[in-house]
């Protein structure tokens, strides 16, 4: 079947192939031929995919696992499909859980593997199976079932899988390759929309060319993340702080992570000179956030970076510490006003690493392109829509927006030291 796929791909579609096409359709059965029904589909239209909003700090979207729905968090900070099924005894589950006993699609490939993230780590096992998303279907992707955990987010998280976006070619083991690889996915973007409960927009395939293309574009570093340099991190106040000069530094584009992350001393001396009161009542006069990605000047606004943290105190303990205005001797204070920032340790060949997360998002529509290796950045409007450049291309949010921040749970932020985020090591237990 892999073979029959590949030979549609690698020919223009002139009318001899497609009286080939209907040709096999008449003599083959429906599922030989559901790879290249899938890749007509993808070929000239556009799939939109809405991310249901949890608390600000969560976007999914259901995903089909043979036929069986789960619900997928879509995250371009990590590569692969990783699943809680009813394999993992001691996960938290869902009602019904995947169950790859109850799939005739789904085969066992005897790879068992620990990833390691910053959170803690889980021991899973490599698998194929139909996934669909949308119209769209890979009939034999790779995927790893979660045995075991030791991530706490995932007893209560909003997802039961991860479904990664990475720009990575895949694991390198045979017949292995990422979803986008196999739903032959090039260019998807993703916005998310700012008020609060609000939902976000995954768009596979390319759309509003014409405007996203009028941005420059990003290039990406290295293979694994979609990362690119960064520099000339300051603010609008004349505040005498200017880290990463000379691009420095690098920037991973995050929609798995819920805030803004950074190496502890560039976080600390940012949030030294944003004033925050508990009510948020001086937001109005707060300074704008300002940065570069490859060169182009961004820029986020108060409220893009300042949320109105709530939660169980119990829930909260897991991230609280990590905040620069938290910390094991600060009591957590429900209903106050803090920066979305938080302190991580992440590092890469490209320098000291942050990671701009969901507040990006609100405010970029941002574009990825997998085979040119580029990221497009364009303004972002109220529902999502890229907005023009302006005369000069730059890339600034326009005037900083002042109305009530967003209120997000902070038990059920992912990212730091006890989430399923961080760089990703993989350890191979048996084969």
């Amino acid at each position: 079947m892999s073979e029959h796929r590949r030979w549609h791909l690698s020919l223009p579609w002139s009318p001899r192939c497609l009286l080939v096409f209907v040709w096999l359709s008449w003599i083959l059965p429906t599922d030989s031929l559901s790879s290249t029904r899938s890749f007509l589909f993808r070929r000239g239209q556009v799939y939109l995919q809405r991310l249901r909003n949890y608390h600000n700090v969560q976007y999914v979207a259901e995903v089909t696992l043979g036929d069986q729905p789960v619900v997928g968090l879509y995250d371009t900070g990590s590569p692969d499909v990783v699943v809680k099924s009813d394999m993992c005894d001691r996960c938290v589950l869902p009602q019904t859980p995947y169950d790859h006993e109850k799939s005739t699609t789904y085969s066992m490939s005897g790879i068992i593997h620990k990833l390691t993230y910053g959170a803690g780590s889980c021991e899973v096992v490599r698998g194929f199976e139909k996934i669909t998303v949308g119209p769209m279907q890979a009939p034999h992707q790779e995927f790893w079932e979660v045995m075991d955990h030791s991530i706490p987010l995932w007893d209560s998280a909003a997802y039961e899988a991860v479904i990664g976006l990475g720009p990575t070619n895949g694991t390198g083991y045979g017949g292995g390759g990422t979803l986008l690889m196999t739903l032959g996915v090039e260019v998807f973007s993703i916005c998310l929309q700012r008020a609060n409960a609000s939902d976000g927009l995954l768009t596979f395939g390319p759309k509003n060319t014409g405007v996203v293309n009028a941005y420059p574009p990003a290039k990406v570093l290295g293979h694994e993340y979609w990362e690119t340099r960064l520099g000339r991190i300051t603010l609008s106040n004349g505040a005498s702080i200017n880290l990463c000069p000379d691009s420095m530094c690098a920037a991973t584009i995050d929609s798995g992570h819920s805030l803004i992350e950074g190496p502890m001393d560039h976080i600390m001396a940012l949030s030294d000179h944003i004033n925050i009161k508990e009510d948020c009542s001086n937001l109005h006069e707060l300074p704008t956030l300002r940065f570069e990605l490859d060169g182009q000047p961004l820029e986020l606004p108060p409220k893009a970076y300042v949320v109105r943290i709530g939660g169980e105190p119990k829930a909260a303990e897991r991230v609280w510490p990590i905040l620069p205005t938290g910390g094991a001797g600060k009591p957590f204070k429900p209903n106050t006003c803090h920066v979305a920032f938080m302190i991580g340790a992440a590092k890469s060949d490209f320098g000291p690493t942050w990671v701009f997360g969901m507040p990006f998002f609100r405010y970029f529509h941002t574009t990825f392109n997998r085979v040119e290796r580029t990221m497009r950045f364009a303004r972002a409007g109220q529902d999502c829509e890229p907005l023009p450049p302006g005369k000069n291309i730059a890339l600034t949010t326009g005037h900083a927006e002042v109305s009530a921040p967003l209120d997000i749970d902070l038990g059920a932020i992912i990212a730091g030291p006890s989430s399923i985020k961080g760089r990703q090591a993989r350890t191979s237990l048996s084969r």
